[in-house]
């Protein structure tokens, strides 16, 4: 009784309903992620995808496209490639690299350090469909995002 009177008296502000971090204003990082999985890794791959970051980010010298957090094993993609001219293929290439690190995590060289994009990580990245036009399409993104600096 006295919770009912206190809870009319005192209503709880509303949480706000948070969008599915997977989907984005153009793309569904789901949807992508699991195209790629079905193309590439025969359904296998159980992982969180979502978007990060700051879509409207100014990159100065250098962003990160995606990443793989190997504890949490999860993708995240920066939510600057939320944007209808961004194709495809290239965030999907995006995915897929991130869930090669997955894969493929990072060899102890005998020196002691760590080896994040070594030769088998790197063979199966070239396995990518559309690799040619992904390397063409992003040295021409690149020009654009950093035009600003030189």
């Amino acid at each position: 009784m006295i919770t009912r009177l206190f809870t009319w008296l005192f209503p709880q502000p509303k949480k706000p309903v948070r969008k599915k971090p997977h989907l984005g204003e153009t793309y569904n990082l789901k949807d992508l992620f699991d195209s790629v999985n079905a193309d590439y890794f025969e359904n296998k791959l159980r992982l969180p995808i979502f978007w990060s970051g700051d879509k409207l980010a100014k990159p100065k010298t250098k962003i990160r496209l995606g990443s793989y957090h190997i504890k949490q094993q999860e993708i995240r993609i920066h939510r600057i490639l939320d944007h209808p001219d961004i194709p495809s293929y290239f965030i999907r290439f995006i995915i897929y690299h991130e869930m090669l690190h997955h894969v493929h995590p990072p060899l102890i060289r005998k020196s002691g350090r760590r080896a994040i994009h070594h030769a088998q990580f790197l063979h199966h990245e070239k396995q990518f469909k559309e690799y040619d036009q992904v390397q063409t399409y992003l040295k021409d993104w690149k020009k654009k995002a950093f035009k600003s600096l030189s």
